[in-house]
């Protein structure tokens, strides 16, 4: 059975503000499924676009120390 987080859940486990993610579902960066009101992200979906968005960091960290500790937040969610 697939396992989905709600977009608040998601937003905690980044960090992030929920609307964040909003915005990033209008755009299509997130796969998701809006059963009425709500929209719900399928696990394998949250895994896919964090894993992303840690390549970027780590190829950007190079150039600034600072995301170090932003992209070693994103490997404990995937690695959770």
């Amino acid at each position: 059975m697939q396992k989905f987080l709600t977009v608040q859940q998601f937003a905690d486990k980044l960090g992030v503000n929920r609307y964040t993610i909003y915005k990033r579902l209008k755009k299509g960066d997130i796969k998701a499924v809006q059963p009425g009101l709500s929209w719900l992200i399928p696990e394998k979906e949250a895994l896919k676009w964090t894993a992303r968005k840690v390549n970027v960091r780590m190829r950007l960290q190079k150039k600034d120390p600072k995301l170090l500790l932003a992209s070693e937040k994103l490997k404990d969610i995937i690695a959770s």
